[in-house]
């Protein structure tokens, strides 16, 4: 039986028997491509693999917690998940559009971008890649997920009005 509770916003605890944790082990370990390459490799430092799943504090990271769902499907294990890690919020594209407008940005945010918004709002959780091109449209997502910062607001307003440039922050 795997039991998924949720620690904190990070990690999940998994409470599993010792076969079950090499498993989950193998499944959540990956070699890094060019490995051999790097001097930490070289050195013998570090063995080339990055690996999702802390053994010795038997714990994953929580947005794994459907990969385990999967993995325990598969493998016809029982599973209990936390009700924390189950939990979303439901935002439907109609409302992110309606949301936006009633930010009166100078800008319309595209279809992908509220898709982004939603997706994020609804897991509490993304990681949003942006594609190519200006600068407005990349950060639109980001700031529509970050409304209340004066900052974003300040950096939208002065982008619409130039054409090139460059501009590099940390949320």
């Amino acid at each position: 039986m795997l039991k998924i509770k949720k620690l904190d916003e990070v990690w999940a605890f998994v409470e599993c028997e010792p076969g079950q944790c090499q498993e989950i082990s193998d499944l959540l370990t990956f070699e890094v491509p060019g490995a051999k390459f790097m001097p930490s490799y070289r050195k013998r430092y570090w063995d080339g693999k990055i690996r999702l799943y802390d053994a010795k504090k038997s714990r994953i990271y929580t947005g794994l917690h459907t990969k385990m769902r999967d993995f325990a499907l598969s493998n016809n294990y029982d599973i209990e998940v936390d009700e924390a890690l189950l939990d979303t919020d439901e935002i439907s594209i109609a409302e992110a559009r309606g949301f936006a407008k009633s930010l009166h940005m100078p800008i319309e945010p595209r279809d992908y971008q509220l898709q982004a918004f939603s997706f994020a709002v609804r897991n509490r959780r993304a990681v949003l890649v942006s594609p190519t091109g200006g600068i407005i449209k990349k950060h639109l997502s980001l700031f529509l997920l970050f409304p209340s910062s004066c900052r974003w607001q300040k950096i939208l307003r002065s982008m619409a009005t130039i054409k090139k440039c460059t501009v590099s922050w940390q949320v």
